[in-house]
C-alpha cells in the first residue's frame, strides 16, 4: 500500500465545526497507479462519518469505490542516548586511566625527591671518612634529569587530565539532557484514511484526488455595528466575523494559527 502526502487546500469555517479540503496526486509505478493508497496526518477531531473522496484529474475509469477512517500512530524518533551511553562511558574510562597515570608519575616525583645523600656514621676512635664527592653529584645529577622528565610528564598528564574532566561532563549532561527529552517524548495518533480505486489502471501521467472531511471545535461568529447621526439620514453599517478554534491541535492540523482571526468590513448606508 502506497502512503502519499497531501496538502491542506481549504478550511470552510461554519457555525459549528470547520470542513477541510486536503488534495494529493498519485504517479504511476511501471506504468499503472495504485488500487490502495493511504493519506496519513489527519486530526483526531475529525468526523469519521464526513469523509469524502473524489478524482479531480486522472484517466477515465480511475474511481473510489471505498473510503474507511483508521488510525496513524507516529512513533518518536529513535533516540541516540545509547551511543551517547557508551561515549559517557569512554570518557569515563578515559579519566580513570589518565588519573592513574598522573598518580604514578607524582609518586615517582616524590620518591626521587627522597634521593637525598647521607654521611656515613663515623665509628668511635677512627678518623672521619672521606666525603664520597662523586657519588653525591653523580646522583644529583642522576635525580635532576629524572626530575626534569617526569615533571615535563607531569604537565603534559595534568592538561590530559583537564581535557578528559571536561569531555566527561559534557557526556553527562548531553545524556541528561536526551534522558529528559526521552522521558516526554510519546508516540502521537493521528486520524488516516484508506483510498481502494478502482485500479490498477494504466496511466501515465499524474492523478489529483481530494480528500474533504469535517472536524468538530471550529466555528465563525458574526457581528454587526450600525451607527447612526442624530439626522438618521446616513450612516455606517459595519460587519465583523470571529474564527474561533476551541483547541490548539484542531487548528495546526487544518492550518490555523492558535488565536482566533476576525474579519471585518464596513458599508455606508442611507435612510
Amino acid at each position: 500500500m502506497r502512503v502519499v502526502p497531501s496538502v491542506l487546500e481549504s478550511v470552510t469555517v461554519h457555525a459549528e465545526g470547520a470542513l477541510c479540503t486536503r488534495a494529493f496526486v498519485l504517479s504511476p509505478e511501471n506504468g499503472h497507479l495504485p488500487g490502495q493508497v493511504r493519506v496519513d496526518g489527519l486530526p483526531l477531531a475529525l468526523r469519521t462519518g464526513s469523509l469524502r473522496a473524489r478524482v479531480v484529474e486522472g484517466p477515465s475509469g480511475l474511481l473510489v469505490r471505498d473510503l474507511k477512517p483508521t488510525f496513524d500512530v507516529r512513533l518518536p524518533p529513535e533516540s541516540e542516548l545509547p551511543a551517547e551511553q557508551h561515549a559517557l562511558e569512554a570518557a569515563e574510562a578515559a579519566l580513570s586511566a589518565v588519573h592513574s597515570r598522573l598518580e604514578r608519575v607524582r609518586s615517582e616525583i616524590a620518591a626521587l625527591r627522597d634521593l637525598t645523600p647521607t654521611w656515613p656514621a663515623q665509628r668511635k676512635g677512627h678518623p672521619p671518612r672521606e666525603a664520597p664527592l662523586s657519588a653525591m653529584l653523580s646522583l644529583t645529577g642522576f635525580v635532576d634529569a629524572e626530575l626534569a622528565e617526569l615533571q615535563a610528564q607531569e604537565l603534559d598528564l595534568e592538561r590530559q587530565h583537564r581535557d578528559a574532566t571536561n569531555e566527561l561532563e559534557l557526556r553527562r549532561r548531553r545524556v541528561q539532557e536526551l534522558s529528559s527529552a526521552r522521558s516526554v517524548d510519546r508516540a502521537r495518533l493521528f486520524r488516516a484514511a484508506l483510498l481502494t480505486l478502482s485500479g490498477p489502471i494504466a496511466a501515465q501521467g499524474d492523478a489529483r484526488l481530494v480528500l474533504e472531511y469535517a472536524v468538530a471545535g471550529a466555528r465563525w461568529v458574526p457581528t454587526y455595528d450600525l451607527r447612526l447621526p442624530r439626522t438618521l439620514e446616513e450612516g455606517t453599517l459595519r460587519m465583523r466575523a470571529a474564527v474561533i478554534q476551541r483547541t490548539a491541535r484542531t487548528g495546526r492540523a487544518c492550518g490555523w494559527p492558535s488565536p482566533p482571526r476576525a474579519w471585518s468590513g464596513a458599508r455606508r448606508c442611507r435612510s
